[in-house]
């Protein structure tokens, strides 16, 4: 076979190539972190990957998205030099329902599950419970009429509607949740776990 003398184009184009890839994949791997110190002062470590670049503390982020519980929300591990998955959850965040929004006097905090486009998600709920207030149903029905004309307000103020849609569709996924639960209810079964 002969030996291949001088440059070989074709071959040093696809290192060329290759190389540019490698340095893309290398920037993939290292996630880079934004500030480590929240708008309050607090250390930042927590990020929505639905709300942009910036890191939150704890409790700004839960204040932040009491209106959009099913966002993707991650934390940053020192250890591991990377954004691990969290939940809302698992943050403390709690939906209320009933009372516009504000708490109730005698609230129940339960678990449920909605599912999503981005998977099953659970959210702590405070639904009102109130002698004369009205059952979960409704309350949930309630805040996702809400929550879908507060999306479609955004919408007028942003390019990007992608987001609003899939919390539209959270909400609804939510509401179908409860609606096959309130059919268990019927025949017995809660189908919830109070947390």
């Amino acid at each position: 076979m002969p030996v291949m003398q001088g440059p070989n184009l074709a071959n040093d184009e696809v290192l060329e190539i290759y190389m540019g890839i490698e340095s893309i994949l290398d920037q993939v791997r290292w996630q880079v972190r934004g500030s480590t110190v929240c708008e309050c002062g607090q250390p930042a470590y927590l990020h929505c990957n639905d709300c942009g670049p910036r890191d939150f503390c704890q409790q700004c982020l839960v204040a932040a998205h009491a209106a959009h519980p099913f966002h993707d929300v991650r934390a940053w591990s020192e250890s591991l030099s990377y954004y691990t998955h969290t939940t809302f959850y698992h943050l403390g965040l709690r939906l209320q329902l009933g009372h516009s929004g504000e708490p109730c006097p005698t609230p129940r905090l339960e678990r449920r599950e909605a599912v999503t486009l981005r998977g099953i998600k659970t959210v702590a709920i405070d639904f009102c419970a109130c002698p004369d207030g009205p059952s979960e149903y409704d309350q949930i029905k309630a805040h996702a009429a809400t929550a879908n004309q507060t999306s479609d307000s955004d919408d007028s103020d942003s390019d990007d509607s992608d987001d609003s849609d899939s919390d539209n569709d959270d909400n609804e996924n939510l509401l179908a949740a409860s609606e096959s639960e309130s059919g268990s209810e019927a025949s017995g079964n809660e189908g919830s776990t109070s947390a």
